[in-house]
């Protein structure tokens, strides 16, 4: 049976989808992933639980007027059903429900069991990350930081990530923001190859947490229950956390002043 996931979610969100791809693939054939057409790259691209990443959906919460999600989402579902129809899929599942969290191993009809999220880095990623990394810091420890989470409710004040990792470490700094052209899995690679790391509630928190990396500071503008979300992974309805506690540690709900 060939299975085609509409998933107009964030890159962040893709990585969570990992342990049911996992699962579902123990006893079925890897489906395919329709994705917003605006990702240049994604968290999917190298995973072998996916037979193909389709960049075609619109973006539900920008492209049919500023969060107009009740028009948004049901027209990246008829986007997704008709490249279906087009290419033969057996199945359409919708990662999306209006007014719903779903639930990734319930909508797959899958168990987890111990399973985590997982990142995939290629050579590619890897040689494309550390020629970034020479060209801006030779073979010099550095930051990395990420501002902008996608969700402006979500990010780090103007430019006070990188002014962070000054105070603390004394680092010269890679900004996600300045390494967009890569691909994303470069850009993780670049992540785990920091000294210091200072994120928002983002992709590059939750690569983090699957790449088992250190993160020193991290923001969660939207309080405990946001991080609480993330911690029992709400798409799991997860009783305990996915991660030990002390990757929680770095949490703060509000920045500091810096001097």
């Amino acid at each position: 049976m060939s299975l085609l996931i509409v998933f107009p979610h964030a890159l962040g969100d893709m990585i969570i989808l990992t342990p049911a791809l996992k699962a579902w693939c123990e006893k079925n054939d890897p489906p395919s992933i329709a994705v917003q057409q605006r990702f240049n790259s994604t968290p999917l691209d190298n995973c072998p639980y996916i037979k193909k990443v389709y960049r075609i959906l619109s973006d539900p919460w920008q492209d049919f007027g500023h969060h107009n999600t009740q028009f948004g989402f049901p027209a990246t579902y008829h986007q997704g059903l008709g490249h279906a129809q087009k290419n033969n899929y057996d199945q359409v599942l919708m990662a999306h429900a209006e007014g719903e969290t779903i639930n990734y191993a319930e909508m797959l009809g899958v168990d987890i069991k111990n399973y985590k999220p997982e990142i995939f880095i290629s050579i590619k990623d890897k040689l494309e990350a550390y020629k970034f990394i020479y060209e801006k810091v030779q073979d010099n420890p550095f930051g990395f930081t990420q501002t902008e989470s996608g969700d402006p409710d979500r990010s780090f004040p103007s430019a006070y990530a990188p002014a962070w990792i000054d105070t603390y470490f004394g680092l010269p700094v890679i900004e996600a923001e300045k390494a967009q052209h890569l691909s994303i899995n470069s850009v993780f690679q670049i992540l785990k190859e920091a000294s210091a790391v200072a994120v928002p509630n983002s992709v590059f928190w939750s690569a983090a947490a699957a790449l088992g990396k250190t993160v020193n500071l991290a923001y969660f503008a939207r309080g405990e229950e946001d991080l609480n979300r993330r911690k029992h992974e709400i798409h799991y309805n997860r009783k305990t956390p996915f991660y030990n506690e002390d990757f929680y540690k770095s949490v703060v709900y509000e920045v500091e002043m810096l001097t």
